[in-house]
């Protein structure tokens, strides 16, 4: 377990490398060749030409992230459907703007919109306990922040 004090720098790569390994434990086949950072930059790249003003892909962000994707269920979905609607809704709940274009986040799964945002609309539904939790509370962030860590 990874504590505030040890010498492991917890930075925003080493956490996307967890968030990888625990998206591919959890929702991958053995052969899946699905990348979450590639689809991160991939969308946050996307969004930086097209929208916002920096890159939204933080620490924060990821461990926000991490919290959508290990509590919500979302049934004969794709591991990579299921990073697109929990980062989209990440985005818009911590994000710096005010809304974002759906179009960089369908591009990269396999839904149609009426499917992605009645996945997102589930997401919030279970989840929204927690994303209020996270935001108010350090040590909940800190605890999500250790198991996060422990996938690395």
């Amino acid at each position: 377990m990874v504590e505030r004090n040890d010498s492991i720098e917890l930075n925003c790569s080493t956490l996307l490398r967890s968030l990888e390994r625990f998206v591919r434990r959890h929702y991958c086949d053995r052969d899946c060749s699905f990348s979450v950072s590639r689809q991160l930059i991939s969308i946050d790249e996307e969004l930086n030409r097209t929208w916002q003003k920096c890159s939204e892909i933080d620490d924060k962000t990821i461990v926000f992230l991490y919290l959508l994707v290990s509590h919500a269920i979302l049934d004969y979905i794709d591991p990579r459907t299921v990073v697109c609607v929990c980062l989209y809704v990440t985005y818009t709940y911590v994000g710096t703007e005010t809304s974002y274009p759906l179009r960089a986040f369908i591009r990269n799964c396999n839904c149609t919109r009426e499917r992605f945002f009645g996945c997102c609309l589930s997401v919030v539904q279970q989840c929204s306990s927690l994303m209020i939790r996270l935001n108010a509370d350090r040590c909940y962030y800190d605890k999500l922040r250790r198991d996060l860590m422990h996938y690395l």
